[in-house]
């Protein structure tokens, strides 16, 4: 969680996909692409959570 807070913009909410699979029938979730993340050598699929909209 702190890594991905580490790249949010402020006022963003920024989850991984294991997140998204577990609340992207809740919350209207976008895409934002794969990033890097510190301390990993691979990429990780990361989405914007709108928490105002909902669904």
């Amino acid at each position: 969680a702190s890594r991905l807070e580490s790249i949010c913009e402020p006022g963003q909410v920024l989850i991984s996909h294991a997140t998204w699979a577990l609340v992207n029938d809740q919350f209207k979730c976008k895409f934002e692409g794969e990033k890097e993340l510190k301390g990993f050598s691979r990429t990780f699929r990361v989405y914007t959570l709108d928490i105002k909209a909902g669904r």
